[in-house]
């Protein structure tokens, strides 16, 4: 890959400017040149790492996708929401997928599932879904992981994925973790699926993945209610605007705020929790440095694309 897209390590700040790049992420050069963006070789290497390949809700306009990452680690594009968790579990394959994994030179060789929260375009793709089977190979078939009511949307897949079938409520071990699906308030139009929020657990660690969906459902309540969670992502989508419809599947951050004062009151968040917005809409937000300032007062973080996170 043509080292002015690199992401990771020296390459970016050859590329891009250390100067450029530390004052859009807020970091001195030599913190840039020596903090989260280390040597390549550290990117997928631990099973608590997550890289955000995708932060947007679906009013992005994913078909002017960048040719270089500096619009994308500055948070002033943002792709098909999407995660990789310790390189692998791929959760969600939107549009972007495929060229964020070009875009920030992904290692796919620990990649084996792939997770569908649900089957909104802009988190399920069958064009990016065979393209980044394409990319790991014949040689390896991955499991497709879907809510039992989104089977007949994976019919062209069967040949190129193991489809495998997630339920709400039943823990399932996935790639050295253990997974629990839970109910989402969301829905697909002529869908009888159920989307899904998905608990993940790990030695030491849990982290709570909450997109799409408009607060959390009881069941979600229950799961989490004696836990202490290392780590939430939060559907992200609406900003501080007052009646705005989508909060009926989509959160606010006066929804996040509290849910966060009943999650920190009950125990589940601790003093080193990380709280982290994600799905968040063009239209709907300000630009990434004002969301990121203000969201930093409140002790919660706005994601980009490309920013890696160890839990």
């Amino acid at each position: 890959m043509d080292i002015a897209r690199r992401v990771f390590g020296k390459s970016v700040v050859a590329a891009a400017g250390a100067g450029y790049l530390a004052e859009i992420l807020g970091f001195s050069a030599p913190e840039l040149a020596s903090s989260e963006f280390r040597a390549e070789e550290e990117r997928n290497s631990s099973d608590n790492q997550i890289l955000f390949l995708g932060t947007g809700a679906a009013d992005w306009p994913f078909d002017e996708y960048p040719s270089d990452s500096r619009p994308l680690l500055a948070g002033e594009f943002r792709g098909s929401s999407s995660i990789l968790l310790g390189g692998k579990i791929l959760v969600d394959c939107g549009p972007t997928v495929p060229a964020a994994v070009e875009m920030f030179d992904v290692n796919l060789s620990l990649l084996k599932d792939v997770l569908i929260t649900h089957t909104h375009e802009d988190h399920f793709s069958l064009k990016s879904l065979k393209s980044i089977a394409g990319r790991v190979g014949d040689s390896v078939k991955l499991n497709l992981w879907v809510e039992r009511g989104a089977l007949a949307k994976t019919e062209s897949l069967g040949n190129i994925f193991n489809i495998r079938i997630l339920e709400p409520g039943r823990e399932a071990e996935i790639g050295g973790y253990s997974i629990l699906p839970l109910a989402a308030n969301h829905g697909v139009t002529n869908s009888p699926e159920i989307p899904l929020h998905f608990l993940f657990s790990f030695p030491g660690r849990k982290l709570l993945y909450a997109m799409d969906g408009a607060w959390l459902m009881k069941a979600a309540w229950r799961a989490i209610m004696e836990l202490e969670l290392d780590c939430i992502i939060w559907d992200g989508t609406i900003g501080d605007l007052p009646g705005d419809y989508r909060i009926f599947e989509h959160n606010s951050i006066p929804m996040i705020r509290i849910m966060n004062q009943t999650l920190r009151a009950n125990g589940v968040y601790t003093g080193s929790t990380r709280i982290i917005l994600s799905h968040l809409a063009r239209t709907l937000h300000p630009g990434h440095r004002e969301l990121a300032e203000k969201l930093a007062k409140e002790g919660m973080e706005s994601a980009h694309d490309g920013m890696v996170v160890k839990i």
